[in-house]
């Protein structure tokens, strides 16, 4: 069965404007929301992915985060989150740009803006592959 996910692009100003969107198809989905509480420090959320048959992923919230891969104490990597700004990724773009540079056992995120932060991460993968 496929499933599909379209990411949008766009940017305004200087008296013109353009968008464009990628609609990219895969066999697999992992769609989180979650309520961040203030002052959570490396709370787990549990998000598990092959990034051999990740093929579009999504993450954003409504306050800034700190979000670390697969431990919060030796993250493989971390992501500094900014509020409103949308972290978004597909295969379609050059491999450096992958959030993931290996296989994704646990999400450890931390909230120190002040209010409840709400994470929400689309994430489509291929299992085919």
């Amino acid at each position: 069965m496929s499933i599909t996910m379209t990411l949008g692009y766009s940017a305004a100003g200087v008296g013109t404007a353009v968008s464009q969107s990628v609609t990219k198809t895969g066999t697999g989905s992992l769609d989180i929301r979650e309520a961040i509480a203030d002052e959570t420090t490396d709370g787990e959320v549990a998000y598990v992915v092959d990034v051999s048959q990740l093929v579009a992923v999504f993450i954003l919230s409504d306050q800034a985060l700190t979000i670390e891969t697969n431990d919060g104490a030796a993250p493989q990597e971390t992501i500094s989150l900014a509020a409103g700004v949308p972290l978004m990724w597909h295969d379609g773009l050059a491999d450096a740009g992958c959030p993931f540079s290996d296989d994704i056992t646990a999400l450890f995120v931390t909230n120190a803006s002040g209010a409840t932060a709400n994470l929400s991460i689309m994430t489509l993968v291929d299992v085919t592959v």
